[in-house]
Order: structure tokens, then C-alpha cells, then sequence
């Protein structure tokens, strides 16, 4: 799909069609008129004012965003205090008080306990709090665009539409709409129908005896280990390796390695499968969740693709039967269209889009020290895992 950023130009006199006066939210509300859409390696801040700077980079934890303490609560008008006994972050000012413990799923808001969905953590030295936490209590709307990796938040109204289009390319022709923000087109779509379903997938896609894999491993590599100098980019890439060495010397079926320069999105990676005509996109991730004591895999598919869930499931068990180490993960293989607000993981949505069984399975916890090295010293043993587990979906023969 050609992408196009329409500009609009506001005028700041008030606005009308055919002499009646517009009633948009975004007429009066300049607020984004100049934000470039382009997809950024890291994930921007868009307030009001401009961009928040951050000396640390945000960071995505069980899908939520996490960012810096001090140069958020300066943007939101707080002062900045910090209880190292405690381990406790205190932003004031004269209206509101909020605290956040490192590591617990509580927060503080004038005196009264909130459940938090993901806890403040201490990430390269810096410490970081969950920003739609803390600016819905500021009294901020925040919206993510997530084909930019971009976060808008604003005292004003945010007026998101979908505007229905069709998708013009080859079949399948499948519709979408486009999302705008207060007037001006982004960059994320999203499908309503009329395009191959991910339901009509065969059961099995081998109709020749041949399975065709695409690989794709990580590609965060601001994303530290919690031992050792490396990063999830840096582990899953070796690990993808390793399964595409087992499956293509061993097993009677092609394998594909996604281009490392290619993103993850619709036009990324998932177009590249589609075009070498791949069966299964398998996307190989490790996890992180804040606490720094969580462990086990997780799997992701899509709902409505029952061989995706299989594969997800083959996978998580395998792993498991090769990790000493139990997973308190309370479920780990689940729909990977409800994170997100229901918009979905890239990875599962986008593939699946094309009709490809698209399965992201997170390894297991690259923030806990001990699960962390466990990655890094058996990548053989949990490259054959994945192995394991996909020939036990697809009951691939041995060459």
C-alpha cells in the first residue's frame, strides 16, 4: 500500500461547511497538526508541547509503555522526589501526589492505593513508571499509533475516526480503514472485511509434502539482558539461526529467514512472507516484565486460527520440557489480538492478514538474571524445542 501523510493546515479563524460551522473536535484544536508519522526505531512522546526528550529510551513491558521518571513528571508539571529506603518515585505538585514502589503493582494517587497493570522498574540505571497510568491521572488523553511508534498525550480531546477505504493492490482485495487523529491521516489501518479470511487457512498447508517457514526473530535491540552484554535482538537472532540450520539440513520443508532490515509491520516483514509464499510466520522473542523474578514461555496466535494455537501450544510445551525452570506465567499460551486494547500484536495480526498461521512466541524472560542466562548458555537446546514443536503441528519427515 503506498503510504500518504495528508497535511492539514487549520485555519484559526472558525471553520465552516457550506456556511454551517463545523462541529469536529479537531477544528479548534491544533494540537499534532505537525507530527511526522514516519515509523521511528524508538518510541516517541508527543505532549502538547512538543516531544518529551528522555535520556532512556521508553521501553514496551507486558504491553505497556514505561518511560523515564524525572522528564515525565516534569512534562506533567510535578516535582520530581525519590526515597531510595523505599525504592518509592513521588511526583507533587500543589493539586496531586503520586508514588510509585519499584516493583510493585500498587501506586499512590492523593492518598489512595491503585492497582497498577505494570509496576515501575529500574531499567539502565533510570527509573521507570507507566506513562498512560500517569497521565490519565494527570488528566491527560493518551492515544498510541502504533504503525509510528508514537505515544500523543493532551490536556485537549484526541479525535480518533477510522475512515473506511479499500486496499488496491493484488488479491486479495481486502478492505481497511485508515486512522486519523484530529483531522490528519496516520499510518495505522485496520481490516473490516472483504479480504481472505485467516479461518479459511488449511488445517494443513502442506499440499505438495512441503511446509514453507518463515523465521523472524526480534529485532529490539534496545532491549538489554539482565546479564551479560547483549540484547533480544542479539539472543533471538542466534536462536532463529539455530532452528533454520536444524530445519533446513534435517527436515523436509523450506525455511525462510526474515531480512534483518525489514520492520515488523504490514509492509514489512509479513509482506516479505507472503511473497515467498510461506505457510507459517513464526515470530521468536524473549520477554520482560518488570518484577525481574518472572519466568516461562508465552505463546501467541491468532483466535481464529486453530492451527496457529496448536503450533503456539506444541512450542510452549516443548520449551517447557526443556527448562528447568518452572513458569509462574498464569497462562501462557493465549489470543495475541487482545493486547493492545484488542488492536493486536504485529506479528500475529499482520501475517495472519495475509493468511499466513502466524504464531510469537516469547521465549521466556530476558529481565530476570536467572531465566536470562538460561537463554544465553542453551540456545542448541531451545533452538530444537521450536524444532520439536513444529514438526510435532506439521508432521514434517526427516530428509
Amino acid at each position: 500500500m503506498k503510504k500518504r501523510i495528508f497535511l492539514l493546515t487549520i485555519a484559526t479563524s472558525m471553520i465552516y461547511l457550506s456556511g454551517i460551522q463545523s462541529n469536529l473536535a479537531y477544528a479548534n484544536d491544533l494540537s499534532f497538526k505537525n507530527v511526522d508519522y514516519e515509523k521511528s526505531e524508538s518510541i516517541r512522546v508527543i505532549s502538547d508541547d512538543g516531544q518529551v526528550e528522555f535520556d532512556v529510551n521508553p521501553q514496551i513491558i507486558d504491553n505497556r509503555t514505561l518511560v523515564p521518571m524525572r522528564a515525565i513528571f516534569e512534562e506533567v508539571g510535578l516535582e520530581v522526589e525519590w526515597d531510595n529506603e523505599s525504592r518509592t518515585a513521588t511526583g507533587k505538585n500543589e493539586n496531586t501526589e503520586i508514588s510509585f514502589v519499584i516493583d510493585s503493582d500498587i501506586a499512590v494517587v492523593n492518598n489512595e492505593l491503585k492497582n497498577i497493570d505494570v509496576s515501575a522498574s529500574i531499567i539502565d540505571d533510570r527509573t521507570m513508571i507507566p506513562l498512560r497510568f500517569l497521565s490519565e491521572n494527570m488528566g491527560y488523553n493518551i492515544e498510541w499509533v502504533e504503525s509510528s511508534n508514537l505515544i500523543l498525550m493532551s490536556k485537549e480531546d484526541i479525535v480518533v475516526d477510522w475512515e473506511h477505504t479499500k486496499y488496491e493492490t493484488e488479491e486479495p482485495f481486502r478492505e481497511y480503514e485508515i486512522k486519523s487523529i484530529n483531522g490528519i491521516e496516520t499510518l495505522d489501518i485496520r481490516y473490516t472485511g472483504n479480504f481472505k479470511p485467516i479461518d479459511t487457512v488449511e488445517e494443513d498447508p502442506k499440499d505438495d509434502g512441503i511446509t514453507k517457514i518463515y523465521l523472524s526473530p526480534s529485532n529490539q535491540s534496545a532491549n538489554s539482558y539482565a546479564v551479560g552484554d547483549t540484547t533480544e535482538k542479539i539472543e533471538m537472532e542466534d536462536v532463529a539461526a539455530r532452528i533454520y540450520n536444524i530445519l533446513s539440513e534435517d527436515y523436509d520443508c523450506e525455511v525462510v529467514m526474515a531480512t534483518e532490515s525489514l520492520n515488523i509491520w504490514l509492509d514489512g516483514r509479513p509482506l516479505e512472507a507472503k511473497e515467498e509464499n510461506c505457510d507459517v510466520y513464526l515470530a521468536i522473542h524473549s520477554n520482560a516484565g518488570t518484577t525481574h523474578v518472572a519466568t516461562g514461555a508465552v505463546g501467541f496466535y491468532h483466535p481464529l486460527n486453530s492451527t496457529g494455537k496448536i503450533l503456539a501450544t506444541n512450542i510452549i510445551e516443548e520449551l517447557n520440557n526443556v527448562n528447568p525452570i518452572e513458569s509462574n506465567r498464569h497462562e501462557q499460551v493465549s489470543s495475541g489480538m487482545e493486547p493492545f486494547d484488542g488492536y493486536g500484536l504485529a506479528e500475529v495480526r499482520d501475517p495472519s492478514s495475509y493468511g499466513l498461521i502466524a504464531v510469537l512466541v516469547e521465549t521466556d524472560f530476558h529481565d530476570n538474571p536467572v531465566t536470562a542466562s538460561w537463554i544465553i548458555d542453551n540456545k542448541d537446546i531451545i533452538a530444537n524445542a521450536y524444532v520439536d514443536g513444529i514438526v510435532k503441528t506439521f508432521d514434517l519427515n526427516k530428509k
